[in-house]
């Protein structure tokens, strides 16, 4: 292996001859005669995984033989931010306790942690107790081919992960900590490396000295901290020897005075400073406590933080100040509750997060709906990017306006759910998504509201919605939620009469709720996309003035864009084709008595013979009308079909083989997909024809 150019030479006598006083343990290490004269390879192998030492005897012998050889150990560690390092503890020594005076550090072993510093300063750390456990094995690239590996990923902090296949690889398994020769010592003392670092220092050095053979167990650690594992389930690290971080404990008197004499006994000359011992002692006490305290406080913080919950602002950091603005809030913590959780929660579960959000809003007890919409993607992806006006006034898809929760056919709710599932499956990264899943997900379907029911359904759920992302206690939801309950609803009557004067067909009247819906839509956007510059100051708008509108007979309301009434055919449960040619208004009064109630039957000629078909049958009201064996006239003779505000419930329409009705039907206002209830209603009502069919029998 061709290594990389020598970085440190190994240290020697100083030029002349002159004899060198150390005052620290790098100079010491440098300075001092090797006492294994590079024969390094029985020292490094009593420490490898392997043969008959096991972690307790590496440790026993470590305590109990001469300190002539120096013991210094590298280690992997937790960096400050997330990313393992490599430090290097030495000089262990057990603490031992003095007769009749016992102390917390009795039978602790300690080490230090950095070199001799200024003010004789010297950090002191606890000896890890599991050193010498075995770490991880890992698959790594052979001695001989690291340099190889390291060219191959230049931008790369570590190698790997490696398959069980991949050439000039084999299984390393070391332990946590590992031996260091003296003359590598100076090369890590009081250093913090990453662990590309100390392979290039490291290697280097042995190869530059020619003792790959007899450090080999030493090249191996470090190869196996160079190295990442691969993930797997229940695996705390990757990274094979990564050990916990060192404890570093505030030191008393007694701990001092053990490290210091130490300390005197390596290096002997620091006892004839100008201060006394127990001076020196003091000093050392004071610089530990204070450089201990301080680490141990940027770990608390370090802590803390990791634990503490992030603020929007972590997660949107270039609009949360918007956010803030449009919201009212004088602080990122005042922000609405729904932010917090986004920020908080991971990518996959954005969706989730934001259903509860919705579930937790309709529950409070002003809440202009029980009933919280489905949340899909494109819901979703408006909160995130904060869209809440579209670009055009006639865009109905984008932003959070009205038309998104407008209820659409049954059918369409199963498929809303079924692209919630995908979407969650998606983004959790459990499934690849293939075109099909893709197309499927890029639905961005919205409805025209057609009925009573549709739109202050819209309006109650668009109100929720609001409400989650500015607030309930924004001055526009609570005048919002205020409205509807005391404006709209209470104009349901004059919105009845209103539409009898002017629209004299069940076409025109589903259009006119469009209408409604759009003039509506209009003013709420036009406040919120002032919002962003004024804040809450900005003027409320006048809904108000609808019940004005309507209670004057004044049409004046906004036509729907005509792009969303050409595709209405397909995507709406009730049909909204053009307006047909006025009738007089004297033949839409309703007949007397339930025989004129029942669908005479005219002439051809005299009807109108446009059809509205039935785009999603209900099978089991179709199976329940079957199974009468009798047409719908004479189901209608025997018993009048379920009745709502708007008229009967059509038979034919719903149950019919043919699944179609006539457009001029005088029931057709219930042509349109029907409520749980009333699907339950006209399946009882076959049963009850049934029975009154056999009684009459």
């Amino acid at each position: 292996m061709n290594p990389p150019p020598p970085v440190a030479p190994n240290g020697g006598a100083p030029p002349g001859g002159l004899a060198i006083t150390p005052t620290s343990y790098s100079s010491l290490y440098r300075t001092a005669e090797d006492p294994l004269a590079g024969d390094y390879g029985p020292w490094t192998a009593a420490h490898a995984v392997g043969g008959t030492n096991t972690p307790a005897s590496i440790r026993e012998t470590m305590l109990t033989t001469s300190n002539s050889v120096p013991k210094a150990y590298l280690m992997m560690v937790p960096g400050l931010q997330g990313t393992p390092v490599i430090k290097m503890v030495y000089r262990p020594e057990l603490f031992r306790s003095v007769p009749g005076v016992p102390t917390p550090h009795d039978g602790q072993v300690y080490c230090n942690a950095t070199d001799i510093g200024p003010g004789n300063q010297i950090t002191t750390a606890v000896f890890p107790p599991n050193a010498f456990h075995m770490a991880n094995e890992v698959r790594a690239p052979d001695t001989a081919s690291m340099a190889a590996a390291w060219a191959e990923n230049p931008q790369a902090a570590f190698l790997g992960p490696f398959a069980p296949e991949a050439p000039n690889t084999v299984l390393y398994r070391s332990r946590f900590l590992m031996i260091v020769p003296q003359p590598y010592i100076p090369l890590f003392l009081g250093a913090t490396l990453k662990p590309k670092e100390a392979w290039m220092l490291l290697a280097t050095a042995i190869f530059n000295d020619d003792r790959a053979v007899s450090c080999a167990p030493l090249l191996e650690w470090l190869i196996s901290a160079c190295t990442l594992l691969p993930a797997a389930a229940g695996q705390d690290s990757q990274y094979p020897v990564v050990h916990e971080a060192l404890v570093v404990p505030i030191p008393d008197h007694a701990l001092a005075l053990h490290r210091w004499q130490l300390v005197l006994v390596d290096l002997p000359q620091l006892a004839g400073a100008s201060r006394s011992q127990d001076q020196a002692i003091m000093h050392a006490i004071s610089a530990f406590q204070q450089a201990n305290v301080q680490t141990a406080a940027a770990a608390q913080l370090d802590r803390v933080a990791a634990r503490a919950p992030k603020l929007p602002s972590s997660r949107f950091p270039s609009s949360y100040q918007t956010l803030m603005h449009v919201t009212g809030a004088a602080s990122e913590n005042e922000l609405p509750t729904i932010w917090h959780d986004l920020a908080n929660a991971a990518k996959s579960e954005y969706r989730q997060t934001l259903a509860k959000g919705f579930v937790d809003a309709s529950e409070r007890p002003y809440a202009a709906t029980e009933s919280p919409p489905l949340v899909d993607k494109e819901t979703l992806n408006i909160f995130l990017q904060m869209t809440l006006t579209p670009h055009t006034l006639d865009d109905l898809e984008l932003g959070l306006q009205l038309y998104r929760f407008v209820p659409g056919p049954d059918i369409h709710e199963s498929q809303t759910h079924v692209r919630n599932e995908l979407f969650d499956l998606v983004y959790s990264g459990t499934t690849t998504p293939s075109l099909s899943d893709i197309q499927a997900l890029a639905s961005t379907k919205v409805f025209i509201p057609t009925d009573q029911y549709g739109l202050t359904t819209a309006l109650q759920r668009h109100s929720l919605a609001l409400e989650v992302y500015l607030g309930p206690q924004h001055p526009f939801c609570v005048f919002y939620r205020t409205w509807i309950k005391k404006g709209w609803l209470r104009n349901e009557t004059e919105i009845r009469h209103f539409n009898a004067e002017f629209y004299h067909d069940l076409p025109g009247k589903a259009l006119s709720y469009g209408k409604f819906s759009r003039w509506i839509s209009l003013r709420i956007n036009g406040y919120l996309r002032w919002l962003p510059t004024t804040g809450i100051a900005t003027p409320l708008p006048d809904l108000y003035a609808f019940g004005t509108l309507i209670a004057n007979r004044e049409n004046r309301f906004p036509p729907i864009p005509s792009r969303y009434l050409e595709s209405v055919q397909a995507s709406r449960p009730v049909v909204i084709p053009a307006p047909a040619p006025a009738r007089p208004v004297a033949q839409l009064s309703p007949p007397t008595g339930l025989a004129q109630q029942s669908p005479a039957r005219t002439s051809e000629p005299e009807r109108n013979t446009e059809r509205d078909t039935n785009p999603r049958p209900i099978q089991a009201i179709k199976t329940a009308f079957a199974a009468i064996g009798l047409r719908v006239k004479k189901c209608y003779d025997l018993l009048e079909p379920p009745k709502r505000a708007h008229g009967f419930i059509c038979l034919t329409y719903h149950g019919s083989e043919r699944g179609s009705c006539f457009k001029a039907c005088g029931k057709a206002p219930s042509h349109r997909v029907l409520s749980a209830e009333d699907q339950s209603d006209l399946i009882e009502y076959c049963g009850l024809v049934q029975a009154a069919k056999e009684a009459a029998a």
